[in-house]
């Protein structure tokens, strides 16, 4: 499962056997978003479908490659963790036409396969859209606060609480194309109208992805896009930056099809009321070097944040390079 090939030929084969008008495909593993660590038994924290006997995974740029082998497919859902990412979505692409995974860590207990499977036996006639606004909606009735979620694997069950925190969205791939100019109107303004204690209070307060406990703050270096911008507008005092701001959610109001983010993190943090669906790189708190933080990997990442095609094909990176001195130099 680790190698891209193997899905290839998988979908492959589902298509010539089991002809359809439209194609899901799911991938249900650990997953660690833009993030390509290097195996170590100890890890989970790869980009996708992690192999425990051949340790191997999929990384973020084989992914185009799987979809350009086995064609196109109408929605693509990760069921997994960190995976719904500005970056890992650009480099998709619209191989497949719609993408539902998950900012924040996932559990496969909540992934609903049998109610999922009956909305498509009852609603032949939906669209792509409208049946991946369904599947978010599933999400966000099972995660209100007091229900009982039944685990099949284990036969236990789980109480939600307000804690419990899930996110679940539907991007619309068409849109991606225009990711990188949208993103690059704002930081190039960002960065012309230089406000360091926006950039400041705006790194420092958004949320933080993947955080269990408070030291975990420290390391996390996925943000929601959306809360970023909110945050980087709130503290500015130049409208031109305001103005810009609202045309990269307006951009976002667009790619996101639908956003099911629920209930109160560890911070404090409203997802119901501050993502919008779909993360992005961010400057960790602590200047500390990845393979102090991950002594278990021989070689932090197999492919370079340069290298994705977001990286290339926009200015985000140059921004995080920018903000970064403004946030590490002494103050």
């Amino acid at each position: 499962m680790g190698n891209w090939r193997n899905a290839a030929d998988f979908i492959k084969w589902a298509k010539v056997n089991f002809p359809a008008k439209r194609f899901l495909y799911i991938m249900q593993a650990h997953g660690g978003g833009f993030i390509d660590n290097t195996y170590n038994s100890k890890m989970s924290g790869k980009s996708i479908s992690d192999d425990d006997l051949t340790h191997n995974y999929i990384k973020v740029p084989e992914m185009p490659i799987l979809f350009k082998e086995a064609g196109y497919v109408d929605m693509f859902i990760m069921a997994a963790c960190k995976m719904q990412t500005a970056e890992v979505n650009y480099e998709i692409g619209e191989n497949v036409g719609v993408i539902i995974g998950s900012e924040e860590s996932d559990q496969a207990f909540l992934f609903q396969s049998k109610e999922r499977l009956g909305y498509l036996n009852a609603n032949p006639q939906a669209s792509t859209e409208q049946i991946a606004t369904a599947f978010i909606e599933m999400r966000k009735r099972i995660l209100t606060p007091g229900n009982e979620i039944y685990i099949e694997v284990d036969k236990s069950t789980v109480t939600v609480d307000t804690h419990l925190v899930n996110t679940l969205s539907a991007v619309r791939t068409s849109e991606l194309k225009n990711l990188p100019s949208a993103l690059d109107s704002w930081v190039n303004t960002l960065m012309a109208e230089n406000e360091p204690d926006a950039i400041l209070f705006a790194i420092t307060t958004t949320v933080r992805f993947g955080v269990n406990k408070p030291s975990d703050q420290a390391w996390s270096q996925i943000t929601d896009l959306g809360n970023f911008a909110v945050r980087v507008m709130y503290a500015s005092k130049k409208q031109k930056v305001k103005d810009e701001t609202m045309k990269l959610l307006t951009f976002l109001n667009q790619l996101i099809i639908a956003n099911g983010s629920v209930n109160i993190n560890y911070s404090g943090i409203d997802y119901s009321k501050e993502l919008q669906g779909i993360s992005i790189k961010m400057i960790p708190l602590t200047s500390v070097n990845q393979s102090i933080l991950f002594p278990d990997c021989d070689v932090v990442v197999d492919t370079k944040y340069d290298d994705l095609m977001l990286s290339k094909n926009s200015q985000w990176n140059e921004f995080l390079n920018w903000a970064g001195k403004i946030y590490y130099q002494p103050r």
